[in-house]
């Protein structure tokens, strides 16, 4: 009986062993199955678009524009700032058909008065078109300040506000400049970089562009299962808007230089532009800068170019200032008043047209030799041509030597993109010239910008101290 008893027990656990077994197997399979599965939607699956657009929720991206910092005048007057302009739309679905019916013809008179894009008629159509298909982002109109948007809200139906007008406002910061046009190429700009347009940052605007800019702010939203936008506050960044910046010009200098070089150049059909640059002589801050010069297509005189800085060429006669000096500079003369031998205008060794001022100085007095006065006071080519030669022939590299330390071969460090570096003759090239010599003595084997030209001549005014010249006085924030 005990024996029975014993075996229908071990039967019954082996039956239990068996049960357990198999769900060990069914659960191994379904973890190994499970575990593939998961492998293959990870790595593999595709899920079908139009189901994965319904479940997901749609999450944007929104930018916070930072306030692009103000370029001052010297006295704090506005040469480029950052005002908002306004885009006006319209969701045609909220309004009830008894607002709409009744004040359709005056919203579309209202349109007609402040954007004048279109006809009242016309306004009225594409309204109605709106209505008609349901729109709920309809464009009115665009590029309006903070008055026109007041008028904007107080037209008929959109005066009923967001909900139960329809009025949408969309604001985006525009740059303004004052001035228009006047010193446009030294304040300068900035081109969005996706334009593809080469230049894309120009003077101030440019240069400085990481300083004006500031720092954009952004969050994301989303989309409830009712439609309502909603915003993770967890990731909103604060926007930090840009620094303002101070520069040295001064208007009033700005628009009297403008206005001369203007009206002295613009009836000289043969002149392709010109320049003014004014600075202070004992800082080198520059207080007007002017750049004119002539469109290909309208020939009118606009500010297209940067001639101060970007445009170096041969400087002719005002060069010769350079000679003079270091012909005192390092005692191969002692005064103004030294003679030179006229030689009838022409060099020896040199294959240049005889000097008429000196044959002319010859004839009128009747002597031989000239005061360097003179010739400084007449630009005799000759007289500077002799000087270099009789003190430089022999080591020309000194000449030039003097000349980079007068900062007539090297560019400076400026508050604008663009210098162009002069070009001096190199008496070790091989294509080197002892005309180069008497071409630099008078202004024709050099290549200056105007604005190193006037830093040459503006250590002269200062007694001999050279400054740099700039055009950034400060960077402000908040007027600090």
């Amino acid at each position: 009986m005990m024996a029975t008893d014993e075996n229908k027990k071990r039967k019954k656990a082996d039956a239990v062993g068996v049960i357990l077994y198999a769900i060990y197997l069914l659960m191994l399979v379904a973890s190994v199955g499970l575990i593939a599965r998961i492998i293959y939607i990870q790595a593999f699956f595709t899920p079908d678009p139009a189901i994965e657009k319904v479940l997901t929720p749609s999450s944007r991206l929104v930018v916070i524009e930072a306030t692009r910092g103000n370029i001052l005048a010297r006295d704090g007057r506005m040469l480029a700032t950052t005002y908002p302009e306004y885009d006006i739309f319209l969701d045609c679905t909220v309004q009830p058909d008894s607002i709409w019916n009744t004040y359709l013809g005056d919203l579309s008179k209202g349109l007609n008065r402040i954007f004048k894009e279109h006809s009242a008629l016309q306004y009225r159509k594409m309204l109605e078109k709106g209505r008609k298909k349901g729109s709920r982002y309809l464009k009115l109109g665009g590029g309006i300040d903070m008055n026109g948007l007041e008028e904007v809200r107080q037209l008929p139906i959109l005066n009923s506000g967001k909900y139960r007008g329809g009025l949408i406002v969309e604001a985006k910061n525009k740059r303004h400049y004052p001035y228009g046009t006047m010193s446009r190429r030294t304040i300068g700009f900035v081109r969005d970089l996706r334009s593809g347009v080469q230049n894309s940052h120009i003077g101030l605007e440019g240069k400085f562009d990481y300083i004006l800019h500031g720092q954009d702010g952004r969050f994301w939203t989303t989309k409830s299962d009712f439609g309502q936008v909603q915003r993770f506050d967890s990731t909103y960044v604060k926007s930090t808007d840009g620094s303002d910046i101070r520069t040295t010009l001064d208007v009033d200098y700005q628009i009297i230089a403008h206005n001369a070089l203007k009206e002295n150049i613009e009836n000289e059909k043969d002149l392709e532009g010109g320049c003014v640059v004014l600075m202070d002589v004992k800082t080198g801050a520059i207080r007007a800068m002017v750049n004119l010069l002539r469109d290909g297509k309208t020939r009118k005189l606009e500010e297209i170019s940067n001639l101060a800085i970007g445009r170096k060429g041969e400087p002719g006669s005002v060069f010769k200032t350079s000679c003079l000096m270091m012909m005192l500079e390092n005692n191969h003369i002692h005064s103004l008043d030294e003679t030179v031998p006229t030689n009838h205008g022409v060099l020896s060794g040199y294959s240049y047209a005889p000097d008429v001022h000196i044959t002319d100085y010859e004839r009128k007095t009747g002597r031989s030799r000239m005061p360097i006065i003179d010739g400084f006071k007449v630009s005799s080519n000759y007289m500077f041509r002799y000087l270099a030669v009789q003190n430089y022939g022999h080591r020309p590299e000194k000449y030039f030597s003097n000349l980079y330390s007068y900062k007539l071969g090297t560019p400076f460090e400026f508050d604008i993109e663009g210098l162009a570096a002069p070009t001096l003759p190199d008496p070790k090239s091989k294509t080197w010239s002892k005309t180069d010599l008497t071409g630099a003595a008078t202004g024709y084997a050099v290549d200056e910008t105007p604005l190193q030209i006037l830093c040459f001549y503006n250590a002269i005014a200062a007694g001999g101290k050279m400054m740099r010249p700039y055009l950034v006085e400060s960077i402000e924030q908040n007027g600090e």
